[in-house]
């Protein structure tokens, strides 16, 4: 204290001697000294001494000699001693020839200057993010920046508008010029600022520019709330990405009935482009008590994934379960089709395919009740590779196919007699037959070539066989056929395969040959008498013209006997 007054007596005495005579006052400026350099914010002392020149100052700031600012346009002082505590505002331009101007308010003329001092910069400045840059939640980005004229630690911020904002870090030393920040992921996407401010030096602080915070995201679109797939069929995967990479992975959760919680299955597809859609054929092994979620996941970015929500497998068929594999029908029966549905909707179509080719339509939009009665038409086409295809209404690319079966004509084949055979009359012999495509009884005929002489059996049950006796009156041939024929189609009819020949027992032909030599001797014998007869009838004529009688012992037959001799060349 005593040092001080000795210098403002000192200054006194100085300023006394070098004020002209004239003057009725002084000051003397102190401080700021001069060489100074001061940075916005600083606080800089401002000092002087006066000696009659009020009690008010104006303190005013002059830049390479020229007004700037005033800095009070009233201060008051007393005891020929001033002070005032300036703050350098923000926003003053850097420079060397700064000075303070001290000037009595009660008379102007009574003013001083600072020496100079020089006002530069404390600066944060934030070099990224830039403009128009894009971050994405849960990546690790850097954030840069350069200072002057500042040391100690810096605090950095994220902003969204002027009151929502994150804290970075709180206190990071201002000489790394950077900070590496991992993005939460429950940023929501939008406009974003950078600010920076310094722990020790406020206001010291920056914004970066705008840019924008986006969520990298995949989010499934389907299968949806409550959905039904059914097994064996594909449904489409699909899902919306936001910048989750090139490619996925889906993955299937199950839900069993005994837990809450979703164990993964299997992987439906290790790696797929990201392109948003995915088809997939329902495995037959899912089980549709249970309930599943797809697990969607990127490749390139393990944490952004997303669960579709929960959905059912259910079956879904058509079973054809008549015609069986290798069934043989035959063409204007009736025969009863039969299937199992589920999940196809009330009505289906019927259509016959011939060796892979739809040929005819069964029935349109009948109950799916699991059972048909077909009459088959006779104008069809014989096959051997036939299938019935039972289509849903409803879904009409949903069908069921039954196995492979052989539509057939009604037919029947005439086994035996066969075309070598000999029958003999008064012996029995069994007539053999195989039907096709009907069981009605059949008649049995006797046929000269293919004109019928005699009816066997006109209903005779169709039991493929048939005991007939060859009656002894048929006339001996070899021309003879069996012709049996449906009695429920007169068109179902059929021959032996060729013709056979009737003949008489050998027993009948020897007898024969007998009678046939006794009818000879008879005959010859009655021959010999007529001739005889006759002779002697000639020569008795020629006797009477002679005169001359001749008598010759000739037997003499009676009426009877010539007439049992004639019966016998008749028989």
């Amino acid at each position: 204290m005593v040092s001080l007054l000795v210098l403002m007596s000192l200054f006194f005495v100085i300023r006394f001697l070098s004020v002209p005579t004239s003057a009725t006052g002084f000051i003397s400026l102190w401080t700021p000294a001069g060489s100074e350099i001061h940075f916005p914010g600083d606080s800089v002392g401002i000092t002087w001494g006066f000696w009659d020149a009020g009690a008010y100052f104006t303190i005013e700031l002059y830049s390479d000699g020229g007004y700037y600012q005033t800095i009070s346009s009233s201060w008051y002082a007393s005891g020929n001693y001033g002070s005032y505590i300036w703050y350098v505002p923000d926003g003053i331009p850097k420079g060397t020839y700064y000075q303070i101007k001290i000037t009595s308010v009660s008379n102007s003329s009574i003013y001083d200057f600072s020496n100079y001092f020089s006002i530069n910069e404390r600066t944060l400045t934030v070099l990224s993010p830039h403009a128009g840059d894009v971050w994405y939640t849960e990546d690790t980005v850097t954030i840069t920046w350069t200072a002057e004229n500042i040391d100690g630690t810096v605090e950095l911020l994220l902003r969204q508008g002027e009151s929502t904002y994150i804290i970075i870090t709180n206190f990071i030393p201002v000489s790394e010029y950077s900070c590496s920040w991992e993005v939460p992921s429950s940023l929501s996407s939008g406009s974003y600022r950078v600010y920076i401010r310094s722990n020790y030096y406020l206001p010291i602080d920056d914004y970066s520019e705008y840019f924008s915070i986006k969520k990298r995201s995949l989010t499934l679109t389907s299968p949806d709330q409550g959905t039904f797939w059914f097994l064996g069929e594909t449904h489409p995967i699909t899902w919306v990405s936001d910048y989750a990479g090139e490619d996925v992975s889906l993955l299937l959760y199950e839900k069993r009935n005994y837990s809450d919680f979703y164990y993964e299955l299997f992987t439906i597809a290790a790696t797929t482009p990201n392109d948003g859609s995915y088809s997939w054929t329902i495995p037959a092994s899912l089980n549709p008590a249970f309930s599943y979620k797809i697990y969607l996941r990127s490749v390139m970015y393990s944490y952004v994934s997303n669960f579709s929500h929960p959905f059912f497998v259910e079956e879904r068929y058509i079973r054809v379960t008549s015609p069986a594999s290798e069934a043989d029908w035959y063409l204007g029966n009736t025969y009863r089709l039969s299937w199992e549905s589920k999940n196809v909707g009330d009505k289906v179509t019927l259509e016959l395919y011939q060796a892979g080719t739809p040929s005819a339509t069964v029935a349109v939009n009948i109950s799916n009740n699991g059972t048909f009665l077909w009459h088959i038409p006779k104008s069809l086409d014989s096959d051997d590779d036939c299938t019935i295809k039972i289509k849903s209404v409803d879904i009409p690319d949903f069908y069921g196919l039954s196995s492979s079966f052989s539509l057939l004509q009604k037919n029947i084949v005439v086994s035996s007699p066969s075309s070598t055979a000999t029958l003999f009359k008064d012996e029995t012999y069994e007539i053999t037959w195989e039907t096709c495509g009907f069981s009605s009884n059949v008649r049995i005929e006797l046929c000269v070539g293919t004109v019928s002489s005699l009816m066997i059996a006109a209903n005779a049950s169709n039991t493929g066989s048939y005991d007939w006796q060859v009656p002894l009156d048929l006339a001996s041939g070899s021309k003879y056929q069996i012709k049996i024929t449906s009695l429920e189609e007169d068109s179902i009819y059929a021959y032996t395969a060729g013709s056979f020949i009737i003949e008489n027992t050998f027993l009948q032909q020897w007898l024969n040959t007998i009678v046939l030599c006794v009818s000879l001797s008879v005959g010859f014998i009655f021959l010999y008498v007529f001739l005889i007869r006759k002779w002697l009838q000639k020569i008795a004529a020629e006797n009477q013209e002679e005169g001359t009688i001749i008598q010759i012992p000739v037997p003499v037959l009676s009426e009877e006997e010539y007439e049992a001799i004639w019966e016998q060349q008749r028989a």
